[in-house]
């Protein structure tokens, strides 16, 4: 590579597949594995096929999907296999056909409203996605690690496996060596900006020290981009509650103009920084959150000997995943295999860090090729966002007081929708993060009923002030 990178940033996205948010950018001449229109699943797998059992893709996605899609990995099974176990049989059926099916089971989905999940979004409703697709790489085989949930893959992204668990707990021993270890062992710096709280708190092995210093909320991001004083690796998490602000994590029901703007602040953010010309910037999303995708997903090495669960010998459902620097050729396809892991095996590659964390990431290709060019390309957009988009990200980075939060709750300024299961499983890590209080008042603290997307986003956030404060004390 003529180039040096030297700063690597990765914003991950919640639960969204390729198809839903880039197959229609597929077109004669620009082939990134996306649709044709011919695409289709049946209502129900196990009645034939026929005009009434027949559902085609379509461009009419909504901003906002109402209902969750199912994507726990009995999900992911039917989804892919038409079958909760797991694969059946080689040629017993065929693949990718049980996406409606499964969207027919989740809660307030009827079998008349579950075609919805094929709705795949036309280019001109994600400007932002589109926009930078089109001026940098798309990598058209990007696979989630797992057919499965948000932890598992997200502990693919920092650890190369998620020591063989499949769903979203804090009950788990996530004792596993991370990247961040390998990059400060190596005398590399690296930061976790995160909106809210971590969901990368759960890896026990980072200690206090870690916590206080390697972790900064999203302005901070903001600030070190523009003072050019980014680490070595930037990971960004995304707003999982909407209060003051949308959510911007693109989960169900979160608005995915929201994440466009989270997006676009970030990528404006590297753009006009004095280190644009040393950063590689990948835009991917943790795992397809059930939405519908044509591809099959490949073959994978397994990360280690945690197979009582799953042998985690095949990726997960494939994701979209956008490759950003000024070295890299308008227009680029990469169309080589990538999953999660991809990450730390680059970073390995990137600053000559001393070992691979599983076998999963030494098998990994690494994706520190893409940018090919000799010289910075001139001529790229400083800007990608609209107004909409701005106000959407001020919003967002408001620190609101007491009376704030209370008119809020009374105008509609925040969600009183209920909480998804990822908030759940947040507030679980919330509940776990130690604070020095007295027990007692803690655990009535913890055991308070919390319905409302609100609710969550209160108790979230006043559980991180105590915890960050407690390690202040420390």
């Amino acid at each position: 590579m003529p180039q040096e990178i030297e700063h690597v940033i990765v914003l991950m996205m919640e639960n969204r597949s390729f198809d839903h948010m880039l197959g229609w950018l597929q077109e004669p001449g620009y082939d990134i594995g996306g649709l044709t229109g011919g695409e289709w699943n049946p209502v129900d797998p196990s009645e034939p096929a026929g005009p009434n059992n027949k559902v085609v893709v379509t461009r009419n996605a909504h901003d906002v999907t109402p209902h969750d899609p199912g994507h726990e990995f009995g999900d992911v099974n039917v989804q892919l296999f038409s079958n909760p176990g797991g694969p059946p049989p080689p040629t017993s059926v065929e693949e990718n056909k049980g996406f409606v099916f499964s969207y027919a089971q989740q809660d307030d989905v009827t079998r008349a409203t579950a075609p919805g999940i094929m709705d795949c979004f036309d280019p001109g409703n994600l400007p932002v996605l589109t926009t930078l697709a089109k001026e940098f790489a798309v990598c058209k085989r990007w696979f989630s690690s797992v057919p499965g949930p948000t932890w598992p893959n997200r502990f693919f992204a920092h650890a190369a496996t998620s020591k063989g668990y499949l769903d979203n707990s804090q009950f788990h021993n996530y004792d596993m060596r991370s990247i961040f270890e390998n990059l400060s062992a190596a005398g590399r710096t690296w930061t976790n900006y995160y909106h809210g709280i971590s969901q990368t708190w759960e890896l026990q092995r980072l200690d206090t020290d870690s916590l206080q210093n390697n972790f900064k909320g999203y302005g901070e991001f903001r600030k070190d981009a523009k003072k050019g004083t980014l680490p070595n690796y930037s990971f960004i998490e995304p707003k999982y509650y909407w209060w003051f602000g949308g959510a911007n994590d693109q989960h169900p029901p979160h608005s995915v103009k929201a994440g466009e703007a989270l997006i676009a602040d970030v990528y404006h953010c590297v753009r006009t920084s004095p280190l644009w010309e040393k950063c590689l910037l990948l835009v991917v999303y943790d795992e397809h959150g059930g939405f519908y995708d044509h591809l099959t997903p490949a073959e994978a090495t397994p990360p280690d000997q945690y197979q009582s669960q799953f042998q985690f010998n095949r990726y997960g459902v494939r994701v979209p995943a956008i490759l950003i620097s000024p070295y890299i050729t308008k227009g680029t396809i990469v169309g080589e295999t990538f999953d999660h892991t991809s990450i730390p095996a680059t970073l390995k590659d990137l600053f000559k860090l001393d070992s691979f964390l599983t076998r999963r990431d030494a098998d990994a290709r690494a994706f520190s090729g893409v940018p090919d060019l000799a010289s910075p390309r001139a001529g790229t957009p400083e800007d990608v966002s609209t107004a909409v988009h701005s106000r959407m990200i001020e919003e967002g980075l408001q620190e609101p007081g007491a009376e704030e939060i209370s008119a809020a709750a009374k105008t509609g300024g925040a969600s009183s929708a209920p909480l998804n299961g990822l908030q759940r499983h947040l507030i679980g890590l919330a509940n776990q993060l130690p604070t020095g209080e007295d027990p007692e008042l803690r655990a009535h603290r913890n055991g308070r009923a919390l319905r409302t997307e609100l609710d969550g986003a209160l108790h979230v956030r006043e559980t991180v002030a105590r915890f960050l404060r407690h390690l202040e004390r420390l």
